[in-house]
């Protein structure tokens, strides 16, 4: 007498697959899982073709969704994909993770790059404000969002010293440039 891993149904006349399945359930969970690889190859391939951040990252939640989807079969022991869900899970919140720190660190660099170069207080506050605006939107998504908080406070710091900056200058005059110097997130 077999036992279904998925619905747990038993009896004699019930057949099991070699998956320990039932035909009913084995039939739902292979549609299941060709439509969870389905979504997950097509997200991998807007993330390499995208160069949106918010793109990027709602289709790496997408895939850690439909990973979590597998992982439940895995946990009763059904095997699904290979390698195993609980391996690609992992890999993808990294990957989202670097996704995230990689983007913001090319906004920073941006923002250091003007805060060098340019003459105007305005153009430097706005470079900031992005790399601010990056941080406080995607960085609550990172597996540690902690990593952020000495880049944060310094943006923050940055940012309200140009606008004290912006505030107090005369038009015309131009102040000397006292950005800090780069800062590289952690990896």
């Amino acid at each position: 007498m077999g036992t279904c891993r998925n619905c747990e149904r038993s009896g004699w006349f019930l057949s099991i697959t070699s998956d320990g399945l039932c035909h009913d359930c084995q039939n739902g969970i292979n549609l299941e899982v060709t439509n969870r690889v389905r979504i997950v190859k097509e997200s991998e391939e807007i993330i390499e073709r995208s160069k949106n951040l918010s793109t990027k990252v709602s289709r790496a939640e997408c895939i850690i969704q439909r990973l979590e989807g597998l992982l439940r079969y895995e946990n009763k022991g059904i095997p699904t994909i290979k390698p195993a869900p609980s391996a690609l899970l992992a890999q993808w919140q990294e990957k989202k993770d670097v996704i995230i720190l990689d983007d913001i660190n090319a906004a920073l660099n941006v923002a250091n790059a003007k805060a060098v170069s340019s003459k105007s207080d305005k153009l430097k506050h706005r470079a900031f404000i992005r790399v601010f605006s990056k941080i406080m939107t995607f960085g609550n998504k990172l597996t540690d969002p902690t990593v952020l908080d000495r880049v944060r406070d310094m943006v923050l710091r940055t940012t309200l010293e140009l606008e004290e900056r912006i505030k107090n200058s005369k038009p015309g005059l131009v102040k000397k440039n006292s950005m800090p110097d780069n800062t590289e997130l952690p990896r």
